[in-house]
């Protein structure tokens, strides 16, 4: 089921950086810059990026996330 995250709720947050640093340390890798920005990311810096964050779920278990302006 796919739901709106809301991302200013701290537990949200940390939620969505457990699927999203994995994915873009995968991408690190790929295209070898080890010090991809958001790797660097921190739930306070998720939490006041103005951003909607719609997340993929099965059950409560949240699988994938994706982000737009």
């Amino acid at each position: 089921m796919i739901r709106e995250i809301d991302i200013k709720d701290r537990k949200a947050a940390v939620q969505v950086l457990s699927v999203q640093l994995p994915a873009y340390k995968i991408e690190a890798e790929i295209i070898g810059c080890p010090d991809l920005p958001p790797l660097k990311d921190t739930a306070d810096d998720l939490r006041i990026t103005g951003e909607t964050f719609l997340g993929y779920f099965i059950g409560e278990k949240l699988c994938g996330v994706i982000s737009f302006f």
